[in-house]
């Protein structure tokens, strides 16, 4: 990590290579200081960060094929022209990242965004502290790798109905993201509510096209009850298998998605844990009355957990993918999800 701070001209606060220790960082961020200056050049200080701070000699691993990132906050429109640096670091393949405050200008974000959905614009410079259930943050969340099976486990009972359009959607948007194809990603989407029912299975389909057309197709299970233990327990035995297309076996990642309107009619406990035993990477989104306890024995880890008041705050999640470091597998390419 580093941080650079420009006005007029930039100033490094810190190198990639100036720190060792994840708390070493944080102090040098808490010691941060205001710069100061008259003007905003930010076309500057992009040229700045990429002879700079994005090389060997101040930690950059570029040359090693390491993932380069760069995350640009500013509050007002640039006093220099950004077209040219910010042309030079796409071609470099620097992934920017534009979040304006304020006045800032969405257009010359835009312009500097690595790709369409890579800029954003918020009002306020505390607006990330208004609410607990509306933070304004960049959060990068592990989902999936280039070769991977995802299985989406959609809750179907009649008090999520309304909400069942944006789970749709939403999962629509996941697999336009990802590398779909018989020897890339597998998709499977099961909907429960008493009992879970299987719409289509990891070996299925074997094409994105094919995929997005059964997902567009899907409709509203209903169900009195919302049985979520029963249904980690139905995949885990009946989707996560050979003979409904998962690799496991040849140590392909195994990927959960869960999305719940509310609190599991069972125990789920018991399903959630066996799914970690058996190497499930569980990635959980709740909404309404979903329990946060019980939302967090079902996710991998509680950093791949959100859980939203209500059901249209899911598509305020977008995804994008971005090949970064992750923890979980190796040499994986994550899904970076914004939400905003």
């Amino acid at each position: 990590v580093s941080v650079v701070q420009f006005a007029d001209r930039p100033t490094v606060g810190f190198h990639l290579n100036s720190h060792k220790r994840k708390s070493d960082n944080m102090n040098a961020i808490d010691n941060l200081a205001h710069k100061g200056g008259r003007r905003l050049n930010v076309g500057a200080a992009l040229q700045f960060v990429r002879h700079r701070v994005f090389t060997s000699s101040t930690g950059s691993r570029r040359l090693e094929g390491v993932p380069q990132t760069l995350i640009l906050l500013t509050s007002k429109p640039s006093t220099d022209s950004v077209k040219g640096p910010a042309f030079a670091l796409k071609e470099h393949e620097i992934v920017a990242v534009g979040v304006g405050v304020a006045d800032a200008n969405l257009a010359e974000l835009e312009m500097i965004e690595f790709k369409p959905g890579f800029a954003f614009k918020v009002t306020d410079f505390s607006i990330g502290k208004k609410t607990k259930c509306k933070q304004y943050f960049i959060t990068l969340k592990l989902l999936t790798s280039e070769t991977s099976d995802v299985v989406f486990l959609l809750d179907g009972s009649d008090d999520s109905r309304n909400g069942f359009p944006a789970f749709r959607e939403f999962v629509r948007r996941m697999a336009e993201e990802l590398d779909v194809g018989k020897d890339g990603v597998r998709l499977a989407v099961v909907q429960y509510s008493d009992d879970a029912t299987v719409y289509f299975n990891l070996a299925t389909h074997k094409t994105k096209k094919a995929v997005i057309y059964a997902i567009r197709a899907l409709r509203h299970k209903g169900g009195r009850s919302r049985n979520t233990g029963t249904a980690l327990e139905f995949v885990r035995k009946h989707v996560f298998s050979a003979s409904s297309g998962s690799r496991r076996l040849e140590g392909v990642p195994q990927v959960l998605v869960v999305l719940t309107g509310g609190t599991s009619s069972d125990d789920i406990s018991s399903a959630a844990l066996d799914l970690k035993q058996v190497g499930v990477f569980s990635f959980v989104i709740g909404m309404k009355s979903a329990d946060q306890e019980e939302l967090e024995k079902i996710a991998s880890s509680s950093r791949f957990l959100f859980n939203f008041p209500v059901f249209s705050e899911l598509l305020s999640i977008h995804a994008m993918q971005v090949q970064f470091p992750c923890t979980v597998y190796r040499n994986i390419k994550c899904v970076a999800f914004l939400h905003l």
